[in-house]
């Protein structure tokens, strides 16, 4: 039994019977590998399509988030820039402000979420996420904009529709040596020489319609109902009770806009918006109202008279929360051939003073529901040139400056309030000038 030749032919067996059955564990062991192998595939995939699935909702959502901050930014955008003469009357900044700017571009999302959605990767661009916390450089969102008067803004969102009415009350008192006759614009006359103790007070009601049709271009339109109530004295006359008092109402002047931003703002620079103006004659003008006589007017112009074209430009510059803001302007007015007689003078050819405009100033947002803002416009008015029984006359440069301020309130989304106060600071300005509007949103 000990034989070694037994035990060598045992050990020989022992390995044989060994070598045989590795195969099979070898097999069965590459059975489980394979196994676990698709069970990870399996889990990688189904992880990958979880990744994706929360990629598009955080682009969902983070479309959302941008959507609110440009209707944030441009949802009171005041009208772009009117006349300087009518500073404070709709018509910068606009934002829109076709106006002072004030306030912040926010949402409903709280800090922490604005700021994980602002690091969302962009979509389809092959670029990597943004850190969180850190908004793409390209999507800055554009500021909340109320303007005080016409100044321009940044502008109202393709396919967007903005309907702001508006009541605007001013009031002039004058005392003062002028051109009877003939208004022009406001405190610009021609016709005879007289002394005049004038008090006007106008009410005009106003529809302003702006719609988006690109993101960087706007076309709006205002369309005006003024009510006018002027009482006259002649102070050379010992009875000061003798006054004229002259009323009227009717359709103002249409007047009709484009506006195009020129650049995104980012990297330090403002943002510019240029502006083009046309002033259509459809109220009743200075030749087209009755006269006496004696060639005084019997009833009170509610338009100009003229054709005008505003070419402007605009600049607002965000530095939270403080917006400043500024307008530069050229109002030309075409000359007519007026061929009217006025008391014993007959006027050929009327060339009304083109005008320069320049307004600047600053909005503050207090939060994200109210603003407020202070400014200053001054507009030059160069001389009227009329043909009067053949000769050429020509009127004095005047000046109209005021001082502005107003303020803002947004109940919501959609809607805001804001009241707005001219203060005249030159002898040719109105002495106060109040608005009062209420833009409506809506998206088509």
């Amino acid at each position: 039994m000990n034989n070694p030749a037994c035990a060598a032919a045992r050990r020989t067996g022992a390995l044989l019977t060994a070598l045989s059955l590795t195969p099979a564990v070898v097999l069965a062991a590459d059975d489980a590998s394979h196994a676990s192998l698709d069970v990870l595939r399996a889990e990688v995939e189904h992880q990958r399509r979880q990744l994706e699935l929360q990629q598009e909702e955080l682009h969902l959502q983070r479309q959302r988030l941008l959507e609110l901050e440009r209707a944030l930014a441009t949802e009171d955008v005041a009208e772009p820039p009117d006349r300087a003469a009518q500073f404070g009357a709709p018509t910068v900044v606009r934002p829109g402000s076709r106006d002072a700017m004030a306030g912040t571009a926010s949402s409903s999302l709280s800090e922490d979420e604005m700021r994980t959605l602002r690091g969302a990767g962009e979509e389809g661009s092959g670029q990597g996420a943004q850190p969180v916390g850190q908004a793409p450089e390209q999507e800055e969102p554009r500021p909340e904009i109320t303007a005080i008067s016409d100044v321009g803004g940044v502008l109202t969102p393709r396919g967007r529709l903005v309907i702001e009415p508006s009541v605007e009350y001013s009031h002039s008192s004058t005392r003062r040596f002028f051109f009877s006759g003939v208004e022009i614009v406001d405190a610009v006359l021609i016709g005879a020489i007289e002394a005049e103790d004038a008090r006007r007070d106008t009410f005009t009601a106003a529809l302003v319609a702006r719609y988006g049709i690109t993101n960087r271009l706007e076309v709006d339109v205002r369309v005006p109902y003024v009510w006018r109530d002027d009482i006259e004295l002649d102070p050379t006359d010992d009875d000061m009770d003798d006054e004229r008092r002259l009323r009227s109402h009717d359709l103002g002047d249409i007047e009709i806009g484009a506006h195009y931003q020129l650049n995104d703002g980012l990297n330090g620079w403002p943002y510019f918006v240029g502006n083009l103006r046309f002033k259509t004659r459809t109220g009743e003008g200075p030749f087209d109202v009755p006269l006496d006589s004696a060639g005084r007017q019997l009833e009170v112009p509610t338009g100009s008279g003229f054709y005008s074209l505003e070419p402007s430009i605009t600049f607002l510059y965000p530095t939270d929360p403080v917006i400043l803001f500024g307008n530069l302007g050229y109002n030309y007015t075409f000359e007519d051939d007026v061929d009217e007689s006025i008391g014993t003078s007959t006027f050929g050819e009327v060339d009304p003073g083109d005008s320069v405009s320049m307004s600047f100033g600053f909005g503050f947002g207090i939060n994200q529901k109210f603003s407020f803002n202070l400014g200053y416009d001054h507009n030059i008015v160069f001389g009227t040139e009329s043909e009067v029984n053949g000769q050429r006359l020509k009127s004095n440069r005047i000046q109209v400056g005021s001082l502005l301020f107003g303020m803002s309130f947004r109940p919501t989304l959609k809607r805001s309030i804001s009241m707005n106060v001219a203060v005249g600071v030159t002898e040719d300005a109105p002495d106060i000038r109040v608005t009062f509007r209420m833009p409506w949103s809506f998206d088509l």
